[in-house]
């Protein structure tokens, strides 16, 4: 509720993608940073991070996802965007998962945040790329 709110506010002065990906780099660096012995409240403050960036990114991807088709497509956009963030998630849960029973957990760690990192850089290049305006006919 609140998060949202503030996630709110905080997509409306920037673009989305910097704002998620953002969100992205805050939530892996704060996960490297638990990696060790004894920090359970690293970890508790993660997982309060993670939630924070996914009510930021979340909240700027729904509204994305149901202006950019128009009125007469945004629930086919809508639907569209959820399949797509389950199924992401659950994929991605699986292969953090693999990273997870690591018997080296610093390995494990890195490996997670090199995953992570990579990802955001394809969602960057897939941002940064030109696009053609809809309206223009070839």
């Amino acid at each position: 509720g609140l998060v949202a709110l503030v996630a709110g506010l905080i997509e409306a002065g920037h673009d989305t993608s910097t704002v998620s990906a953002v969100a992205l780099l805050l939530t892996g660096g704060v996960l490297l940073g638990a990696s060790g012995d004894g920090r359970w409240w690293l970890l508790v403050t993660a997982e309060l991070v993670i939630g924070a960036g996914t009510a930021i990114y979340s909240t700027a991807l729904n509204r994305t996802a149901s202006t950019s088709l128009g009125a007469q497509a945004a629930g086919l956009a809508s639907g569209i965007y959820n399949t797509s963030r389950q199924v992401g998630q659950s994929v991605g849960i699986a292969v953090l998962g693999i990273f997870a029973v690591m018997s080296d957990s610093s390995t494990a760690y890195v490996a997670a945040i090199l995953l992570v990192a990579g990802s955001v850089a394809v969602i960057a290049a897939t941002e940064l790329r030109p696009r053609s305006s809809p309206n223009h006919q070839p």
